[in-house]
């Protein structure tokens, strides 16, 4: 999986929320309103690890903290400082209920405020409790902040969703906290075509990898006090790359038939890369070269032959697709022939239906 560093404002599991866990709450809580959560995912995505649609997959997890702020608003430079182990625990989805232990209930008369990030696995996910929450000179200070990295292998690439629910009350949704999960990755896709029928010919085409060099493989994504979220300047190192081999990642083995575009990846196959503008015609430092995209690809031919080719394109010379943002979905199409490939590119949201865009 992708992994993620979690600086949560958040401390141990047993909570001053938690009616149930023999301690004395530190707030004033009603014995009647128990906490419960509902999700909705606002876009869709595909991966080993991605949601599918706009509902929040069965079986799937989010880990949720929640901050006490007393009758102000977060932000707020009153009542400080902030409980910030009100809440810190995992919710899981059964397909109908939202469940996690032990239950936590609302106060009486404070407000909470909710963070969620999904996926919530506590092999990949660590924790720090900072020391203070400043909502004066630093009004972020001890909001959580995901560090994620780009897992190399496809197949285990996680799709990185956040949500927030700010100054919450027992009024609130009737007691639930509806979470809206926005996706904070890029989703890259290919298509393929054939710019002939080469196979009445005997001839065929098969795609043997497709490499993506020099892209962003870390960033830092914070919670804002609206609940609003950022990306810092991603890390580009020089040579990373990622790469879809057509055994493992491409329907077909790799083989293209058709003169019509149709997608390359497998449904677990698709990249889930860190938002990044590589529009620019230098390199983006700290890497030395421009981000590409390389195609290696066969040509079988009727008599038995085979001859290897390899097509480099670089990011920056695409009219389209050279800048990649959180939760968009790109598709590079490839129109191949026996001499070339050609490159263009459509970027869309994952609402709306994918259109194809070739690499020419």
């Amino acid at each position: 999986m992708k992994k993620l560093l979690l600086l949560a404002a958040a401390a141990a599991v047993a909570m001053s929320g938690c009616s149930n866990d023999g301690n004395a709450p530190s707030v004033s809580a009603s014995s009647s309103k128990a906490l419960s959560f509902s999700t909705f995912v606002e876009k869709t995505t595909r991966g080993q690890n991605a949601v599918l649609s706009t509902k929040y997959p069965v079986n799937g997890s989010f880990l949720t903290m929640a901050y006490n702020t007393g009758t102000n608003p977060l932000g707020a430079t009153a009542s400080l400082p902030y409980s910030f182990n009100y809440m810190r625990n995992v919710v899981t989805y059964d397909g109908v209920n939202y469940n996690y232990y032990p239950t936590h209930y609302w106060p009486e008369t404070d407000k909470l405020s909710f963070f969620a990030i999904h996926p919530a696995d506590n092999n990949i996910l660590k924790y720090t409790t900072p020391a203070t929450l400043s909502t004066t000179a630093s009004p972020t200070m001890g909001l959580p902040v995901v560090g994620f990295t780009v897992n190399k292998d496809p197949l285990a690439q996680a799709d990185l969703m956040m949500a927030y629910a700010i100054d919450q009350t027992s009024t609130t949704s009737a007691g639930t906290v509806n979470f809206a999960f926005l996706h904070q990755l890029t989703r890259i896709g290919f298509t393929a075509q054939l710019k002939q029928n080469y196979g009445a010919q005997g001839n065929y085409i098969r795609i043997d990898s497709i490499v993506i060099s020099n892209v962003a493989d870390s960033a830092s994504f914070s919670f804002g006090n609206t609940g609003a979220i950022t990306e810092s300047t991603p890390a580009i190192r020089n040579r990373k790359s990622f790469t879809l081999q057509s055994l493992s990642n491409m329907k077909n083995s790799g083989y293209v038939t058709s003169t019509t575009a149709d997608s390359v990846n497998l449904k677990n196959s698709y990249l889930l890369m860190i938002p990044a503008d590589y529009s620019g015609a230098a390199a983006v430092a700290p890497q030395t070269g421009l981000a590409t995209i390389t195609v290696t690809y066969d040509v079988e031919c009727a008599d038995g032959s085979k001859a290897t080719h390899t097509i480099i394109k670089t990011l920056n010379s695409l009219t389209s697709g050279n800048v990649w943002s959180a939760g968009q979905a790109i598709n590079y199409n490839m129109t191949i022939s026996l001499t070339a490939i050609t490159f263009t590119a459509s970027v869309v949201d994952w609402t709306t239906p994918i259109t194809t865009a070739a690499l020419n």
